[in-house]
C-alpha cells in the first residue's frame, strides 16, 4: 500500500481525481480528507489517496504532483 498526500490544496477537484483513478483502473483503495487545523501550525487539511499497487501511486503522483 502506498499513500499519496496533498497538504491544504489539491490541483483540481477531488471528484475529478477520483474519476481519473476509476477511468484508468488505478488501484485506489480509499480517499480521506482530514482537518488538522487544530493541531498543525502549517496546514489546515491533509488529503490522502491510498493505492494498493505502488505503480498506480506513482502514476497518480506524476499526474497530480502529490508527495
Amino acid at each position: 500500500m502506498t499513500i499519496v498526500r496533498f497538504f491544504d490544496t489539491v490541483p483540481c477537484s477531488i471528484s475529478d481525481m477520483i474519476d481519473y483513478c476509476h477511468h484508468y483502473s488505478l488501484s485506489l483503495v480509499k480517499f480521506e480528507e482530514t482537518d488538522v487545523s487544530d493541531v498543525s501550525s502549517h496546514w489546515d487539511t491533509i488529503f490522502a489517496f491510498e493505492f494498493e499497487d505502488d505503480s498506480d501511486a506513482i502514476v497518480f503522483k506524476l499526474r497530480y504532483n502529490g508527495i
